[in-house]
């Protein structure tokens, strides 16, 4: 059974609070509250309806929804899902879609990036506070979503030779699409819109959207043979 330490920082690190949380499995929300605290006793049953809840799956996180995590200043309980939940995770900052380039401000006025893994798991990642006063003096300072603050991460895509920045060319999506992701819900298919656009899709992507379509693997065979071969 997950323990303790996880669905604590899933609930944490959620924009829907405890008491929905609890609400939506079924829960007192003050019991929950002194089993994490008090080692108060919860039922096996009661456990497992809030690990479904908070997107836990026979001990595992889920790869079939995009978690959504505000994180502070303090990386702790984050780093702690990095290190436990993920294989091999990846970074890609991400900004407000913008009709000019992205601008540094943009970065750092409302830090934001996805975070991804070889398994399929999926999560954007937004800071309750702004960094902009922090790096305004420094233009090269790192986002602090970033490998320099989080352990074992790296970016996804490399970095430009050319870069002035030490960091890839952001993801983007919509000041509308963003507002909503911010309350705790974003579909796979707007999370994977945004590769499709940056052309940093990886395979995981491409299952979650054929299993969306409810293409079975040998109707994507057999499109595939027709666009390289012509055959049918």
């Amino acid at each position: 059974m997950t323990n303790k330490i996880t669905m604590r920082a899933l609930i944490d690190l959620s924009p829907i609070s405890m008491t929905k949380i609890a609400n939506h499995a079924g829960v007192d929300q003050a019991n929950l509250s002194a089993w994490f605290t008090q080692d108060r006793y919860l039922s096996d049953d009661a456990i497992e309806r809030v690990q479904f809840v908070l997107g836990v799956d026979d001990d595992q996180l889920t790869t079939s929804k995009v978690f959504v995590w505000r994180v502070g200043r303090d990386f702790g309980q984050l780093q702690h899902l990095v290190k436990t939940c993920f294989d091999k995770p990846k970074l890609m900052p991400l900004v407000k879609k913008r009709v000019k380039r992205y601008e540094l401000s943009d970065l750092f006025s409302q830090p934001m990036a996805t975070l991804t893994d070889e398994s399929g798991h999926k999560a954007l990642l937004i800071l309750k506070t702004s960094t902009f006063k922090d790096a305004i003096s420094d233009a090269r300072k790192l986002p602090w979503f970033s490998p320099e603050y989080l352990e074992d991460t790296e970016w996804l895509k490399p970095i430009q030779d050319n870069s002035r920045y030490p960091f890839p060319t952001p993801l983007q999506a919509s000041a509308e699409a963003i507002h909503e992701w911010k309350k705790g819900f974003i579909s796979i298919t707007d999370f994977n819109e945004m590769f499709r656009g940056a052309n940093v899709m990886s395979w995981e992507q491409v299952i979650d959207a054929a299993t969306e379509l409810g293409l079975k693997p040998a109707q994507v065979m057999d499109w595939l043979r027709h666009i390289t071969t012509g055959q049918k």
